[in-house]
């Protein structure tokens, strides 16, 4: 209980006391203040060895990914997306950069799987645009606001591998406010947090495809190590 509520303290100081930065896995105070780097060293090394190489995978759009999900990863996510954790979008985000730059191109634009406003107004923030804002900045590449979630699906991690697919159709539309003249044509970086079954990102690369992209590649910070469900994420 001690050291829950040390790692609590720890963090509460990281948000309302930024000169104090913490581990985003562990709450941990950073021995190094100005390295740039959200991780202690023990929660690094260990995500270190869930490191992914810039090699993609077929889930119904190719899929590139950092890291496998488990462990420390898995920890820095739910922090990310369901303990405010905003803050960490630019170091999520600055690896994910790193591996878009490996990604066979030449990419021309960056889009995002967005929540329902519904989902947003509960989060406060919408985490895979976040990410998108963060890759296109390090990577000099437009954000295209090109989709439109409308329709609250229910969250893929309530469901089974083969009920994610159904969950998810039909659910995304071009945004209407976005001309067809910024996706026709153009290899877009389709991003989001994480992946299992890869079927949102599928749904959004199809949507996008249809609105006249030329092609899409899908990145996301973390996925499943094969096509199964991550049951927390």
């Amino acid at each position: 209980m001690m050291k829950i509520r040390e790692a609590l303290r720890r963090l509460t100081d990281a948000i309302f006391f930024p000169d104090i930065p913490v581990c985003g896995c562990c709450g941990k105070e950073l021995e190094d203040r100005k390295s740039g780097v959200g991780f202690c060293r023990d929660c690094g090394a260990e995500m270190e060895k869930r490191r992914l190489p810039a090699a993609a995978t077929d889930r119904g759009v190719l899929l590139y990914a950092c890291y496998l999900y488990g462990g420390s990863v898995r920890r820095i996510v739910h922090r990310y997306k369901f303990d405010s954790g905003k803050w960490l979008a630019p170091f999520l985000g600055e690896e994910m950069a790193k591996q878009a730059a490996q990604i066979p191109g030449p990419l021309d634009a960056v889009a995002f799987v967005p929540l329902h406003k519904k989902r947003r107004r509960q989060r406060g923030y919408d985490q895979a645009e976040l990410l998108a804002k963060e890759v296109a900045k390090r990577s000099g590449l437009p954000l295209v606001y090109g989709l439109s979630r409308t329709i609250s699906t229910k969250k893929q991690s309530t469901l089974k591998a083969g009920e994610r697919k159904t969950n998810v159709r039909g659910a995304f539309v071009r945004r209407k406010e976005t001309p067809e003249t910024e996706i026709a044509g153009k290899h877009f970086l389709l991003i989001d947090d994480v992946a299992a079954t890869g079927s949102t990102l599928a749904e959004c690369a199809r949507v996008l495809r249809e609105s006249g992209a030329a092609s899409v590649s899908a990145l996301v910070y973390a996925r499943s190590e094969n096509q199964g469900e991550m049951a927390d994420a």
